[in-house]
């Protein structure tokens, strides 16, 4: 079923990648006191 759609799991990936390094920048910043 996954080659039928292989776009949805790259998206999914993607989301989860852009989602941890905004999260990561958020907390970095924060620590930083930039924020």
């Amino acid at each position: 079923m996954g080659d039928s759609n292989p776009f949805l799991g790259v998206g999914i990936i993607i989301a989860i990648v852009v989602s941890t390094v905004a999260g990561g920048i958020v907390l970095l910043g924060h620590a930083l006191g930039l924020n």
